[in-house]
């Protein structure tokens, strides 16, 4: 389950990509974030200027989304998969 507020603790939701001059937090980044979480991806504190949709700080006005690569890293072993679907 992902629950998320509803004004993005106060700064507000972003939900056009094209409009970046909203200085709210931006929905699919932060669902997609979440999503990692719900199959076992802990956040990422390492750079904070990172793209990673697991980096542990949003800014505003900014839109993270997974990079073309990350399913493989994360289901590139067939015993990976199958081990997530039997949880």
């Amino acid at each position: 389950t992902i629950t998320l507020d509803i004004n993005a603790a106060g700064y507000g939701w972003q939900l056009d990509s094209t409009d970046q001059l909203t200085n709210r937090i931006d929905l699919l980044t932060v669902i997609n974030h979440e999503m990692g979480h719900a199959i076992g991806l802990e956040d990422d504190y390492s750079d904070p200027d990172s793209d990673d949709i697991m980096n542990g700080w949003l800014s505003i006005n900014t839109r993270r989304m997974p990079a073309a690569g990350d399913l493989d890293v994360i289901f590139g072993e067939d015993e990976d998969l199958k081990n997530l679907l039997a949880s």
